[in-house]
């Protein structure tokens, strides 16, 4: 997705900003990662910070409404990682506050992603730039590798993510996939895109059942009134 500036030059780029604020010319679809390192710097993050060796962090609780999120998206993020998971990746759910609220990897690997634990907040002011912030931010579908994450230790990262809709255009979260690694996410892009819009198919189907099922209900209480 961000094929105008080479890979290479994201770092010298990113570091440029970061001391000038000078912002590169850049297509439409990098304006989100710009704007993510804006709000990752405004808020206190400088590219050195370090986020994945610290134990001092607080862990959201997940309400009833993000259980039943997770439970309605586990089959699709079990079906991507049956098909990624020799990628050595970690696919996670993020709600719309920036909340994990369902993770998956193999245990050969748990120490690398250590980090990515349900209920751990992934905003800008934690994460810096990472794919399913801008997600959700844009609500478009993103993919970052290397120095296009905010944060140094990420640059060896490679992550892809699509926003969640509920069928009338309001995100619900997003979906992201990510591996140690410079990696092509043309494949996972592609998956994660088929995945979001089964996913939001499945959402208005059973929102209308709700509706009908509350409609029925009102249906026969008006009858015994009368």
């Amino acid at each position: 997705m961000n094929s105008i500036i080479e890979q290479a030059s994201w770092k010298n780029i990113k570091y440029d900003f970061f001391e000038s604020g000078i912002r590169p010319n850049i297509t439409a679809n990098q304006i989100p990662i710009f704007d993510s390192w804006q709000k990752a710097k405004d808020l206190g993050l400088t590219p050195y910070s370090s986020i994945i060796q610290s134990k001092d962090f607080v862990l959201e609780q997940i309400n009833c409404d993000d259980q039943q999120f997770a439970r309605m998206t586990k089959p699709y993020l079990e079906d991507i990682f049956k098909l990624f998971g020799q990628q050595n990746i970690s696919v996670f759910l993020i709600n719309n506050a920036g909340i994990i609220i369902q993770e998956l990897h193999n245990d050969t690997i748990h120490d690398l992603y250590s980090f990515l634990k349900v209920g751990r907040v992934v905003s800008e002011e934690n994460f810096g730039t990472i794919a399913p912030v801008c997600s959700i931010d844009s609500q478009l579908p993103m993919s970052l590798n290397g120095h296009q994450h905010y944060l140094q230790e990420f640059s060896s990262f490679s992550c892809a993510s699509v926003p969640i809709f509920n069928g009338q255009g309001d995100v619900l979260g997003a979906l992201d996939i990510t591996s140690k690694g410079h990696i092509s996410t043309n494949n996972w892009m592609y998956h994660l895109l088929h995945q979001s819009y089964k996913f939001e198919n499945e959402f208005i189907c059973n929102s209308k059942e709700a509706f009908y099922i509350l409609y029925f209900i009102f249906y026969i209480f008006k009858i015994h009134q009368i």
